[in-house]
């Protein structure tokens, strides 16, 4: 939603909310900031303008109760609907703008950053997936960021049912209707918008995923971007190309079968991914405004179980049981003081000699978590050393010929041959500088001898192999000595062992 200028506020048909100001405005909708009264707190007001169609009044009440029948961090929640004339509901305040917003005010994320969000989002719309909903619109403009840097996925108005036991509800969407995004739309999506799955939004996550890394929107044909426009993977880490291209492939079969599947293979990723400085999810949010004249934030003590909105009648099918405990909210979102806490538990605090007792078991807990996650930590590049180190030696003996080659071509045959022994012996960094000093001569060698068509194109090809071969080995040794001669990795690099010790020339 684009901001609104300042217009006449609404007067809703309950003392418990107070708006104050318009959020933004859409086609068929206005966002207010309010105060709840009983509650005490902010939240966001949505209010169906004018005298909209029964379609998109459907629509609006469809999102409202979505959004309130699902729970989850990483999902705008709502409290209560309002099914007068008009329509309106009460959701969460995120004051944090979308993430469209977000690469409007800073560019392109980081891709750090673009994957943890997009993981996010993943967990949120997999709780819809759960309950039966496809979203049918993820992209950039429907996710919001909290103050506390929690991305929430927003918009239910074109969510389809999809899982059988809830067919008998009916779809907010008439029946071809184009309904979504195009550039976040899956092809299937465009063709039969009732025909969706579960991974038509693993589309639209790839595609927003896709948005936040270049900072703009994706083409329409995003599933062709490979052979149509290549430089739009130009700055994206090679790790992440082959997960987008996977989640936006054309056929549906091709793409990830689930969005935590596809959660998965993005948090893979992440040891990769370099940390860059920057702006974070939070950076520019403006300072939470006090409450309006009047009005007082309530503490814990003092909220009622309930906000005295009105509640979903029980007879929907898709009203979740509220009205809503706001007191568990707000103690969910802000935590008691430890000094306070034990007044609104249920259950006594511990004696005081069982707590020294936990925090022993805890802290002991954590140094040996810690511990362990030293030697993940040091022996995975270890071991992909090892791995690497295999194939390019495997490499080097298919292309050992090479050297005969260019001998007959004038080179130095002794000088390589020399080099390539010198990749056999050694410790590991050794091997590694003899490695890559023997396959840059071989690729001077060539340039200085390219011979004939036939044995030049031969030649080259041998010299490829063993370059395509040594980049994952070079890489895999870097990250290893690194880490293993840096704290924490220096306490247990004797334990997991040296790549010097499994690798040698006799292997």
């Amino acid at each position: 939603m684009s901001v609104a200028s300042p217009v006449a506020l609404p007067k809703l048909p309950t003392d418990d909310l107070v708006l104050v100001s318009v959020l933004g405005e859409g086609g068929t909708s206005v966002v207010y900031r309010a105060w709840m009264v009983e509650a005490g707190q902010w939240c966001a007001v949505k209010v169906l303008k004018g005298k909209q169609s029964g379609r998109v009044e459907r629509r609006f009440l469809t999102e409202a109760r979505l959004l309130c029948a699902l729970a989850h961090r990483n999902l705008v929640k709502g409290y209560a609907v309002g099914e007068g004339d008009p329509p309106w509901f009460v959701m969460e305040i995120a004051d944090g703008g979308s993430l469209k917003d977000w690469c409007a005010r800073f560019g392109k994320m980081p891709p750090r950053l673009a994957v943890d969000v997009a993981i996010q989002v993943c967990k949120g719309v997999s709780i819809a997936h759960q309950a039966g909903y496809v979203h049918r619109d993820i992209k950039p403009h429907n996710v919001l960021v909290n103050r506390r840097g929690l991305c929430k996925l927003t918009d239910f108005g074109i969510a389809r049912v999809a899982r059988p036991s809830l067919e008998e509800v009916e779809d907010p969407s008439g029946a071809g209707d184009a309904l979504g995004t195009l550039g976040y739309m899956a092809p299937e999506q465009q063709s039969d918008p009732s025909g969706v799955d579960a991974r038509s939004d693993v589309y639209g996550l790839g595609a927003t995923l896709v948005h936040l890394l270049t900072g703009s929107p994706p083409p329409g044909n995003l599933f062709m971007a490979a052979k149509e426009h290549p430089e739009l993977f130009a700055g994206i880490p090679g790790e992440l190309v082959t997960v987008l291209q996977k989640a936006t492939a054309y056929r549906r079969e091709d793409r990830h079968v689930t969005v935590m599947e596809l959660a998965k293979e993005l948090h893979a990723t992440w040891e990769f991914l370099a940390v860059a400085d920057g702006p974070t999810l939070t950076t520019g949010i403006p300072l939470e405004p006090p409450p309006p004249h009047g009005m007082t934030s309530r503490t814990p003590a003092s909220i009622p179980s309930n906000t005295g909105a009105p509640s979903i009648p029980p007879s929907d099918p898709l009203a979740p049981s509220l009205p809503v405990d706001v007191q568990s909210l707000l103690e969910a979102l802000t935590p008691l003081p430890s000094a306070l806490r034990h007044q609104y538990d249920p259950e006594p605090p511990p004696p005081e000699r069982t707590r020294w007792w936990l925090v022993a078991v805890i802290v002991a807990t954590q140094v040996f978590a810690l511990f362990c996650l030293d030697v993940y930590w040091v022996g995975r590049p270890r071991k992909e050393s090892l791995v690497f180190h295999d194939r390019f030696t495997q490499a080097a003996q298919r292309n050992v010929a090479v050297i005969e080659e260019l001998g007959r071509l004038g080179a130095d045959r002794d000088l390589l041959s020399a080099g390539y022994g010198k990749t056999r012996a050694g410790t590991v960094l050794e091997r590694r500088d003899a490695s890559v000093a023997w396959v840059r001569d071989l690729h001077a060698a060539a340039e200085a001898h390219p011979g004939d068509e036939r044995v030049g194109q031969v030649v080259a090809a041998r010299v490829t192999e063993l370059d395509a071969a040594l980049g994952p080995w070079t890489t895999a040794v870097d990250r290893w000595h690194t880490r293993s001669t840096r704290f924490p990795g220096t306490l247990v690099t004797g334990l997991v062992g040296r790549p010097d010790t499994e690798a040698g020339g006799d292997r």
